[in-house]
């Protein structure tokens, strides 16, 4: 009886690609997790808020572990640190999420100022009246000074073997 192998080669470039968009986009989907919730306009309980970005953590860990990984088998498959980069940056990556991902360093999803800015805009323009608009004004500044806690209290960067 015989067997038969067949010989498949492995274009590594090609493969890290592929993860560094599956990268992006699930970095992108898990800020949604959080900046959705945020963006609610109505009432939100502290533990929706800590559920959310939790969530949002964790997802964006994960991702990063897996780009990580991949990284750290293209170097042991002998592509090199420059090639790698270059095709983290052609998959979609950000120049710092490349030098991130090549390092090993995990760096929590912060919203931005200017989407705290957006969203408060975007819900006072819609208030219909001066008290409603100061009732949004205190009810996103107060998720924006819980979400900051958690951050402090949970979300620093890491570094991922």
């Amino acid at each position: 009886m015989l067997s038969g192998f067949r010989v498949n080669t492995l274009d590594v470039p090609q493969a890290l690609s592929f993860k560094a968009r599956d990268y992006a986009r699930g970095k992108r989907n898990a800020a949604r997790m959080l900046t959705g919730t945020f963006s609610n306009r109505g009432e939100l309980s502290s533990s929706e808020i800590r559920d959310a970005f939790r969530s949002s953590l964790q997802a964006h860990r994960e991702k990063f572990k897996d780009i990580h990984e991949s990284v750290k088998a293209a170097n042991a498959l002998g592509v090199t640190e420059q090639e790698i980069a270059r095709v983290l940056d052609s998959g979609g990556l950000s120049k710092q999420d490349v030098r991130l991902a090549l390092r090993g360093r995990f760096v929590p999803y912060r919203p931005s100022e200017r989407f705290y800015r957006s969203v408060m805009r975007s819900a006072l323009s819609e208030a219909s009246n001066e008290a409603e608009r100061q009732r949004l004004r205190e009810r996103y500044r107060d998720r924006m000074q819980e979400l900051m806690q958690l951050y402090e209290e949970e979300g620093q960067p890491e570094v991922i073997e």
